[in-house]
């Protein structure tokens, strides 16, 4: 086939639309060991997939190592659109041994959990030569774990001609101790090239830059005791990181002006995650120190982003309880923390006029998103489902016409639907009634308001419950696996391992990403 012959049946093929990085990365690494590194927000998902769909073919064999539940629902429901003929499989402890022997046969993309791979490689169940390659997600956790890299040992000791792809979107953790981390992640991964995407490359750089997405920035104005509270936690977190500092002896420059800088405040220095690592060999007032910084952290966001109410409750429980009061450091007694408990009080009984009854302050961010959610409706969308998520999660089957909220936390997910659903009057009288009932049963805010949703209620949902994501993930690998028993029955075998010239030729006529002259010469 001559490169006319692929460039016109590349054009015909749109399935998937290639952006020009990743176009020149999957040429120039089509058939080498790569580590990929990107930076966060890149899109090392989408990169991974069409990887993947590249690889979707019977006389592939490829396996997929270290993937979340989340993380195969997402690519089995894509690859299964991309490419009906061949669909992936799922491997785990599910699936017996003899049909996991007919399944290695019909080749194509298939995850595979660790243990059942190590297994079967040990066992020599699975065809070894057959297997054209193996693809590591998330490859900076293999630092930490021992058996894909002793299945990589063993996949190489069997065939020295695979390929292994790894992909990583956490680069701080691979360079957090040097540039050995990085050596050490090569020896792991048997890898021999790495190729690094950061926000600043040229080429990606100019790809975003191309349809740049629209940024509205609303500043939220703290009142004057939410401030005085926020600052005087800071100070004592401050404090203590300089006091962890006083324990350890010959620190480097950098580490000592990393545990010293403002935003050792807001997150963990380097000085306390290396701490952290030596459990063991902590003194007594390290741990205390490290342990008030966990709950002082706690306490920090759940002022920023809760109510007081919810606050000043977390306070109580620190003040009653007697372990804490015997083993923290000397915070608890210091007079910045008096003034932060009754900044917290005062903030669960403040009043909006001279008759008025003192209510639980509203945080000023339900106005913020009060406006946000009001504008939407108002110019961009009347109607949708809003989708309260939080922000660790990773966000699959998102469709058009939908609102994504994204949280810090899973009870500040449950805090917001509350709020859009009630409306912030009445969740805030809900709030006032339950402080009052521990204090005095009797007592009432006075007459209840009525509800005034910001939204549609039947159209808000939590995103991990509500959404049935897990119910969705079985019903599709139920699919996959009762595809995988059919195939079985009809007793196909797998050719032998395909060649890297016709896997490259096949790959680039499939995917598409020969479509400018300049990349004439590379295919032929």
């Amino acid at each position: 086939m001559n490169t006319e012959e692929v460039i016109d049946l590349a054009e015909d093929d749109d399935r998937i639309e290639l952006l020009p990085h990743e176009q020149t990365l999957m040429l120039d690494t089509m058939n080498d060991d790569v580590l990929f590194i990107t930076g966060r927000g890149i899109g090392i998902e989408r990169l991974c997939l069409h990887h993947l769909h590249m690889y979707s073919d019977p006389k592939l064999l490829v396996l997929v190592l270290n993937t979340s539940s989340a993380d195969e629902h997402f690519f089995l429901n894509k690859l299964k659109e991309m490419n009906p003929t061949c669909p992936p499989k799922l491997i785990n402890s599910d699936v017996s041994i003899k049909q996991r022997e007919a399944v290695y046969l019909d080749g194509g993309v298939q995850f595979i959990t660790s243990r059942v791979l190590m297994v079967d490689l040990l066992t020599d169940r699975i065809p070894v030569q057959n297997v054209s390659g193996i693809v590591v997600y998330r490859a900076h956790e293999i630092l930490r774990s021992f058996q894909e890299s002793f299945i990589l040992r063993l996949y190489r000791e069997k065939k020295a001609g695979g390929f292994v792809k790894a992909f990583s979107d956490n680069p701080t953790v691979i360079t957090s101790s040097g540039i050995g981390q990085l050596q050490r992640l090569f020896d792991k991964l048997y890898v021999k090239n790495v190729r690094l995407l950061p926000r600043f490359d040229s080429v990606i750089k100019e790809t975003y830059d191309a349809s740049p997405p629209k940024l509205c920035e609303l500043e939220v104005d703290l009142p004057v005791q939410l401030r005085k509270v926020r600052m005087g936690l800071m100070d004592i977190i401050r404090t203590c990181v300089r006091e962890l500092k006083q324990t350890v002896h010959s620190l480097e420059i950098e580490m000592e002006d990393d545990a010293l800088s403002p935003s050792a405040a807001l997150y963990p220095s380097k000085l306390e995650l290396d701490l952290r690592r030596k459990t063991l060999l902590l003194t007594e007032r390290q741990e205390r120190i490290l342990n008030d910084l966990g709950l002082l952290r706690a306490l920090l966001r759940k002022v920023e982003d809760l109510d007081p109410f919810t606050a000043f409750r977390f306070v109580q429980k620190l003040r009653n309880n007697k372990d804490l009061i015997e083993n923290n450091s000397g915070w608890l007694f210091t007079p910045t923390a008096s003034k932060i408990f009754s900044g917290l009080e005062n903030l669960c009984s403040t009043k909006s006029g001279e008759d008025s009854t003192p209510m639980v302050a509203s945080p000023p961010k339900w106005d913020a998103l009060k406006t946000a959610l009001f504008e939407i409706k108002l110019n961009y969308l009347d109607s949708g489902m809003i989708i309260v998520c939080p922000s660790r999660d990773t966000v699959t089957n998102i469709l058009d016409e939908k609102i994504l909220i994204l949280s810090p936390s899973e009870e500040c997910c449950r805090q917001l639907l509350d709020v859009i659903k009630f409306g912030d009057k009445k969740f805030q009288w809900m709030l006032t009634k339950a402080m009052m009932n521990e204090k005095d049963p009797s007592k009432t805010p006075g007459r209840e308001p009525a509800s005034m949703s910001w939204w549609n209620s039947e159209s808000i949902v939590l995103y991990d419950s509500q959404l049935n994501l897990k119910n969705d993930r079985k019903e599709l690998v139920n699919k996959l696996q009762t595809e995988q028993k059919k195939s079985r029955k009809r007793g196909k075998q797998l050719p032998p391992a395909a060649d890297s010239k016709k896997m490259k030729q096949s790959s680039l006529v499939k995917f598409g990403v020969v479509k400018y002259n300049e990349r004439k010469e590379k295919v032929c």
